[in-house]
């Protein structure tokens, strides 16, 4: 297979941490903004293996080039693989089923009752603190991961090991469950934007509390689980009654809201929601899509190691994921600055320089996170 560029491969290193989990590899993706005065601030981490890789196909100008970037990348850890294929990105299964390191699970049970993977499962391994000990890999969406198989797990690594009580009970990763972890380390707090979560609901106390606790004009509203930017709102201040009247009391009409930036609240089963700083990316011209500026959210696939008592970060691509309109558009301030990443070729590549500076804030705060999980 040819090897694809890894834009941005870097580490960060510490030593003896006494975990519990004794190696972990775990494959996250983090959509973040970026301006030269506030540096990164993570807006979101997602469990990595059901999300959309377009941008990168984008400017690779090849299909599933990402799916490439990350077999190419796990080849040196494992020679025997195996994934149970739902949920997974098709721009990773389609290069997985093409790999002969791989073969394809129909559920994660097997590990554990499939004779194949089962006698490499259970087998100890010589050194449980090095990844290069374990007989092989296993990838799976979280939710199909069976707590009682997975405690039979020896002798193999399974991805995201170390986040899956983070990711949360929920198809989608746990928004709040993962900015609680920002709270608890300064590293963390640096990048990301103020947050909070209060219970659902319509009051003049409510209303008065947010506005005290986020002193700026704009505001971002959130729901705690969600795809594709999904129940996520960005508004004035002065819009706030409003939104949360109209999607908090329980109105029928909501679930037919044709806008899914309110009809996933219908269906949002949390007493609680997610207030969130407003923080905007530099200004950056897309020449292939229009002369004007756009509001770029960037997404950063990392993978994350913990072998031999050290943490590595390794940063495996960036790009900018633009939303649908201009910043100069006559539109809604969610159509502005709320990016879209189902179109293949609204993406741009990030440039060189802001490369270094997001992947040196990352390298430097998120071994703090991987610590508080390990």
């Amino acid at each position: 297979m040819r090897i694809l560029t890894l834009f941005c491969l870097s580490f960060f290193s510490l030593i003896s941490l006494g975990a519990s989990i004794p190696a972990d590899m775990s494959f996250i993706v983090i959509d973040l903004k970026y301006n030269q005065n506030d540096g990164v601030k993570v807006c979101e981490i997602q469990q990595g293996l059901g999300c959309v890789f377009y941008g990168v196909e984008h400017i690779e100008g090849k299909k599933n080039a990402f799916g490439e970037i990350f077999c190419d990348y796990l080849f040196p850890y494992f020679q025997r693989n195996w994934y149970v294929r739902p949920r997974i990105s098709p721009e990773i299964t389609s290069i997985l089923k093409k790999n002969s390191n791989w073969t394809r699970l129909f559920s994660f049970d097997e590990v554990v009752t499939k004779q194949e993977i089962k006698k490499y499962a259970q087998t100890k391994v010589k050194d449980p603190s090095s990844l290069s000990s374990y007989h092989g890999l296993v990838i799976s969406h979280y939710k199909l991961i069976s707590e009682s198989a997975l405690k039979k797990v020896k002798g193999l690594i399974v991805m995201n090991r170390a986040f899956l009580p983070i990711f949360g009970s929920e198809l989608f990763s746990d928004k709040r469950l993962m900015s609680e972890l920002f709270d608890k380390d300064e590293r963390l707090r640096k990048i990301k934007p103020k947050w909070k979560s209060y219970n659902k609901g319509y009051s003049e106390e409510l209303i008065e509390q947010i506005n005290q606790d986020f002193p700026g004009d704009i505001i971002v509203i959130k729901p705690r689980v969600g795809l594709q930017g999904r129940g996520i709102a960005i508004i004035r201040k002065e819009e706030l009654p409003a939104i949360l009247e109209y999607v908090f009391s329980g109105v029928t009409e909501l679930a037919d809201d044709p806008d899914p930036t309110y009809n996933w609240w219908a269906q949002d089963s949390f007493s609680d929601f997610i207030v969130e700083e407003f923080i905007e990316s530099d200004p950056i011209l897309a020449p292939h899509l229009s002369d004007d500026y756009y509001d770029g959210t960037m997404r950063v696939p990392v993978i994350l190691t913990y072998d031999r008592g050290e943490i590595q970060v390794h940063c495996l691509y960036m790009w900018w994921k633009l939303p649908t309109r201009t910043l100069s558009e006559e539109c809604s301030l969610t159509d502005k600055h709320k990016s879209y990443s189902l179109r293949v070729d609204n993406h741009m590549f990030v440039e060189d320089e802001i490369k270094e500076k997001v992947k040196d804030q990352l390298v430097e705060a998120l071994p703090a996170l991987y610590e508080q999980l390990l």
